[in-house]
């Protein structure tokens, strides 16, 4: 999540034009893709390792209780208080007008996001001829996403209700609901001595360093389903761009790629006791992940920093990039997971506190970027690097300085931060001894 929020500083602070709007792509847009390829999979893998272990703790029930009421009641309350504020500011959160109407920060017409410096034409779709100096992409056009119940429920209103940011709470509340269903089932299917082989293999893979690549070979059939342009990952495009509440009942092609790294770390829970392996082997699993994902762009080319996805012609080149680009994916994602394993596995103030306040920062960033601080800080003419992490940090300020003086405090950390616990009554001996306690 933390990751994220950089991410979206150097998407919105400039990185969109070289990213896929054309333009050659800067240092800062590199790191931006390579942040964007492995975040979501990390993250979705973690909450899947999460998810296994509060429904082994509290049971299918209170499992599906807490997941609905961390998940579901927060991606509520959010959407409509930061829809308020965009309805007030008169801004949709990103820089423009709505969902699927993008305006260019740098002064483009509402419904377009130039990638060139001379005006064009308006393109539907996606090639890299359209991605050159000169053009504009329509994104209502290319989203085609209609919102007929939140029109009928909200009026007007509607346009501030885009999921945005947000989209990953939709993605995690369909996979925490239907994961316990889909793993019992293939439980069931691998009964006996086949599903001991398996848990045994798996076991093996874990522990002698295999586990990344079982996950990249699984998600290549992801990447496929997705669409995604060969050397990226998918999007969640319509997710983002749709409106609540007619995203939860409109299917992504980019579910079975995310939900396969949300069963990896559903598994990974299962096999716990093979981490420390994962820790022991870090460093070389990063290099391979790092090495992949440059040879993935390299091979790529131009195409390596394309936003939008196309649909794709399957060939054998382009099943050799998506399963080059799930190599990198996997084992970056591992490699950052055994670092943590083997060096960070110990309790710290620092630790703790990012981890009750890292959701809070996530939630209200992308508002407050595109909102306040990248309009204070655009102006001073610093590098897009530098001016990135000088928002992450003037964001995050914020973004913490609002967590303790409206989320801690009052009930509401409940659902945006560390849950209150409650004090146990003190207990009042019944009877003092007398007698020493032998040593």
């Amino acid at each position: 999540m933390v990751l994220g929020v950089l991410y979206h500083a150097l998407l919105f602070g400039g990185g969109m034009m070289a990213m896929g709007f054309g333009g050659s792509p800067t240092a800062a847009s590199r790191i931006m893709d390579w942040l964007h390829s492995f975040r979501m999979p990390a993250f979705f893998l973690i909450s899947g390792f999460f998810s296994h272990m509060m429904l082994v703790k509290y049971g299918f029930g209170r499992y599906l209780l807490r997941r609905y009421w961390r998940i579901a009641l927060p991606l509520v309350i959010v959407l409509f208080v930061l829809g308020g504020i965009r309805a007030w500011r008169g801004s949709a959160g990103f820089p423009g007008t709505g969902p699927g109407q993008w305006g260019n920060v740098a002064g483009g017409g509402p419904g377009s996001f130039q990638f060139g410096p001379r005006p064009g034409g308006t393109t539907n779709g996606w090639s890299p001829g359209q991605r050159q100096a000169g053009a504009s992409f329509d994104f209502s056009g290319f989203m085609g996403q209609s919102s007929p119940i939140a029109q009928k429920l909200f009026g007007g209103f509607s346009r501030n209700l885009g999921l945005q940011h947000l989209w990953f709470l939709c993605y995690l509340l369909v996979f925490a609901t239907v994961a316990p269903v889909v793993t019992q089932a293939i439980a069931l299917l691998a009964r006996g001595p086949r599903g001991d082989a398996l848990n045994r293999a798996a076991d093996w893979m874990l522990r002698r360093g295999f586990a990344p690549l079982a996950l990249a070979l699984t998600s290549i059939i992801g990447l496929v389903l997705s669409g995604a342009s060969a050397g990226n990952p998918p999007g969640g495009m319509r997710t983002i761009m749709g409106s609540f509440p007619d995203v939860l009942f409109r299917y992504d092609p980019d579910w079975p790629y995310f939900f396969i790294y949300f069963l990896g770390g559903w598994w990974m829970y299962h096999f716990r006791e093979g981490l420390p392996a994962v820790g022991r082997l870090w460093f070389p699993v990063f290099l391979i992940g790092f090495g992949a994902y440059v040879a993935s762009a390299a091979l790529t080319g131009p195409d390596a920093f394309a936003f939008m996805p196309a649909p794709q012609r399957i060939s054998e080149a382009t099943l050799a990039r998506y399963a080059l680009f799930s190599v990198a994916v996997a084992f970056t994602v591992f490699g950052f997971i055994g670092c943590f394993q083997r060096h960070l596995n110990r309790p710290t103030w620092t630790g703790r506190y990012l981890a009750d306040t890292a959701f809070w920062i996530y939630l209200v960033h992308q508002d407050l970027l595109n909102m306040v601080v990248l309009r204070w800080v655009r102006p001073w003419g610093m590098p897009q690097l530098i001016q990135a992490v000088v928002a992450v940090a003037i964001t995050t300020a914020i973004a913490l300085v609002t967590f303790e003086l409206v989320i801690r405090p009052t009930p509401l950390t409940n659902l945006f931060g560390p849950p209150r616990r409650k004090k146990a009554p003190a207990t009042i001996p019944t009877r003092v001894s007398t007698e020493m306690a032998p040593l």
